[in-house]
């Protein structure tokens, strides 16, 4: 009887801790899942409306983009002037490449997408693009991995949300941005550090997950996009305060989608 009793109470404590594991493990992917169907609702509007902005601002942008280069090349002799319009120009090109984030965000990934690149010539050339649109700003960029690098999609919501991640750097640290990415035939990683004031812990839990934002004129739609892009194509993303003060972003991605086959 005291067996039997002993061997009862045994596997009702066996069954309910293993009842109140499972009851925390619903309450967890539930409020998982009701944090993304939250973030999923803010990007369908987001999407929504990206497809009016792309419709009523890419038509002026065009036509602003083709006047400067004619005004360009009709005062070519004006140095001073010539250089105001080159600035020009290049702030509509950087407005249109915001567009082109918002549209892959809403899985409307503009015509220059779908290219076939390097990993390697890929990375260079976004650091290429943000070192345009951010001349002042210093950064310290490596690149190492198997050679020669995976040939991939030249997916342009991964370019963008790599120059997201170095503007927010760039914002809190110009004169000291790194970057460093490693990679290899399956996965890449791309490290992205500043030197800023850093974020706390609640802050940094807040990030990727509701619109968000330090700066007094920021929305905070940048991050909150870059992670949904990054998340769409199977990477994770990680904010940690790093040793020294500053704040890294890590980004792992997987290139199963992104592979092509020589």
């Amino acid at each position: 009887m005291w067996f039997g009793f002993l061997l009862s109470v045994a596997l009702v404590v066996f069954f309910v801790v293993r009842l109140a594991e499972s009851l925390r493990e619903r309450d967890r992917v539930l409020a998982e899942s009701r944090e993304r169907t939250l973030r999923d609702e803010q990007l369908v509007a987001l999407g929504t409306l990206a497809a009016g902005a792309a419709h009523e601002l890419g038509t002026p942008l065009s036509t602003m983009a083709v006047l400067s280069k004619e005004l360009e090349d009709e005062y070519s002799n004006d140095d001073v002037l010539r250089q105001r319009l080159t600035l020009l120009r290049g702030q509509v090109d950087r407005c249109k490449q915001t567009l082109s984030m918002i549209s892959a965000s809403s899985g409307q990934l503009r015509a220059e997408s779908g290219g076939r690149v390097r990993l390697d010539k890929f990375l260079a050339a976004a650091v290429a693009d943000w070192r345009a649109m951010r001349p002042r700003a210093t950064l310290e960029y490596s690149a190492e991995g198997s050679e020669p690098a995976p040939l991939i999609i030249s997916e342009q919501g991964l370019r963008q949300s790599l120059i997201s991640f170095l503007d927010n750097a760039a914002d809190s640290s110009p004169d000291a941005v790194e970057m460093h990415c490693r990679w290899d035939e399956t996965e890449l990683e791309v490290e992205i550090c500043d030197r800023g004031a850093g974020l706390p812990q609640e802050f940094r839990n807040q990030i990727g997950k509701v619109p968000f934002s330090t700066k007094a004129e920021g929305h905070g739609l940048g991050l909150l996009l870059a992670h949904a892009i990054l998340q769409r194509l199977g990477g994770e993303v990680e904010v940690a305060a790093r040793d020294g003060g500053g704040t890294c972003v890590s980004v792992k991605i997987r290139l199963d989608g992104l592979l092509l086959n020589e």
